[in-house]
């Protein structure tokens, strides 16, 4: 595919950008079309910049291009590579996704509407009574809804050691796997060299990281493991159910599917589900006019003085819309 001109050896280092990088890549698509080539010292990158050309290549034909890219700081040293979001394309990806769907989808999501209640109602309760904390009673929600369906774990009300220690979890995936941060992504051999050479700083970063990241991990299954008889386990979740359905003891290899697949849904549903209501927030302080109807249909739908709750979606479609817009207007990945 066409793009633009690069130098020997270095490729488009030099062009490719350090911030806002959808806003570049954007510019070249208007250059070059639709799927864009560049290469960075010899890592070729394609920019899909189209619905229907990723819709071709992704879903069409998914078998060979829907792998994930080797990102040897985040996934190898840091140790991302086991969770869902790097790993590659294989039949172990695809038994951690049967896993999940099994659980979390269609009418099975609905024994998890009270959970989800009650906690926006608590969400609703903080903002109103602090409404300069909104941002870190989101996070707090957000965090406590994901560790109560994955692992059946109530979160304290502050400085919860699980949700304090996913956050930095989470600043730490987000620059360990930033394109172009790390020269170990460039040159992979560079791993190999011992931690007391010139320039392997970035051993002892992933290392720090590799450990906050391996107690996200084990730290709440463990403790979801050790409480299954306990009434401080929230039913339902997803560990107690998948550990019901195992009429023995778990395999090592079961076992360790079920902790990936735990740590896969804590690591994807807190961070995203923050970045969506922030985002709704935005844009009900900057469209005043849009969250005015949007709170006159609830007042006309909800007449009774309860909030508003997962039944009544259907009875609310302008709602629905706004909460559909927003995801396209500000995605939770800028695409």
């Amino acid at each position: 595919p066409p793009g633009p001109r690069a130098l020997p050896l270095i490729g488009n280092l030099l062009q490719m950008p350090k911030n806002h990088e959808w806003k570049t890549f954007a510019k070249w698509a208007k250059t070059y079309g639709d799927c864009v080539y560049v290469h960075v010292l010899g890592q070729p990158i394609i920019l899909l910049n189209s619905l229907s050309v990723a819709h071709d290549l992704l879903n069409q034909r998914s078998a060979i291009y829907s792998s994930r890219p080797r990102l040897v700081m985040a996934g190898e040293l840091a140790g991302f590579a086991q969770a869902l979001a790097l790993m590659p394309y294989s039949p172990r990806l695809l038994s951690l996704r049967r896993l999940i769907h099994k659980e979390l989808n269609g009418n099975v999501l609905q024994r998890y509407w009270p959970l989800h209640e009650e906690e926006s109602r608590i969400l609703v309760k903080k903002v109103l009574q602090d409404p300069r904390l909104f941002l870190e009673s989101i996070r707090h929600y957000a965090g406590s809804v994901i560790l109560r369906v994955t692992y059946g774990y109530q979160t304290a009300p502050q400085n919860d050691k699980f949700l304090l220690l996913a956050e930095k979890v989470m600043a730490a995936f987000s620059l360990a796997s930033q394109p172009g941060a790390w020269v170990v992504d460039i040159l992979p051999w560079l791993r190999h060299l011992p931690s007391w050479c010139p320039g392997t700083n970035f051993k002892q970063t992933a290392a720090v990281w590799n450990q906050m990241h391996m107690e996200v991990v084990e730290g709440p299954f463990d403790w979801a493991l050790s409480n299954q008889d306990s009434p401080d386990l929230v039913q339902p979740n997803f560990v107690s159910t998948i550990l019901s359905q195992s009429p023995a003891a778990l395999s090592a290899d079961d076992r360790e599917l079920l902790l990936w697949a735990s740590a896969s849904l804590f690591g994807g549903g807190a961070d995203t589900t923050v970045a969506a209501i922030s985002s709704f927030f935005l844009a009900m302080a900057l469209y005043p006019d849009v969250q005015s109807a949007a709170q006159a249909e609830v007042d006309r739908v909800v007449a009774d003085g309860r909030l508003p709750q997962l039944s009544d979606r259907p009875n609310l479609p302008y709602v629905e819309c706004v909460m559909r817009e927003v995801l396209r207007w500000n995605p939770i990945g800028p695409l």
